[in-house]
């Protein structure tokens, strides 16, 4: 599960297993991965990033399920 709050992302991963994220631009184009995600809940801090302004996705894969989320960095 995915949820975005004042620039964190959290992704919640209720099942072990190889589970990986990334964000997307709105171009599509992959501008971070991360793959050491924990079972339970995995923080993102999206002002430690420094992303330019505008939309982007993230998408979790776990398992055989995949979430994707819109947001945007102001």
């Amino acid at each position: 599960h995915i949820t975005y709050e004042n620039g964190v992302v959290w992704l919640l991963l209720n099942t072990p297993g190889n589970a990986k994220a990334s964000v997307y631009n709105y171009a599509g184009q992959v501008v971070m991965n991360f793959s050491a995600l924990e079972l339970g809940k995995n923080k993102i801090n999206l002002t430690d990033i420094n992303l330019a302004s505008g939309i982007y996705l993230i998408r979790l894969e776990s398992g055989s399920k995949t979430e994707v989320l819109k947001f945007s960095v102001d």
